[in-house]
């Protein structure tokens, strides 16, 4: 299995209190682990991915009926950059 090192991640939320954003995150790393976890091809590689910045976007809430459905988007758009760098980290190497 991968093990993943992120040494920083921006998410940028507007619209919601700091409790609120408090309750997102810390329940985000349940939610990636639950997204990496469906990825059969990623789980099957072996390595270290080291990843120096994420840079998740800015997140309207607004938009978006329920904290669960939020941090559903931003553990998305989480696991799509990670599962990219570790495309072109394997591309690199190969």
């Amino acid at each position: 299995m991968k093990s993943i090192k992120i040494d920083r991640l921006d998410i940028r939320l507007k619209g919601i209190s700091p409790q609120v954003a408090r309750s997102l995150a810390a329940g985000l790393g349940n939610e990636i682990s639950k997204q990496l976890a469906n990825q059969h091809s990623f789980l099957n590689e072996k390595g270290l991915i080291n990843i120096s910045k994420i840079d998740s976007g800015v997140f309207q809430t607004s938009k978006v009926s329920r904290s669960l459905e939020l941090q559903r988007m931003i553990a998305d758009r989480i696991v799509g950059s990670i599962t990219s760098k570790t495309k072109s980290q394997t591309q690199q190497k190969g």
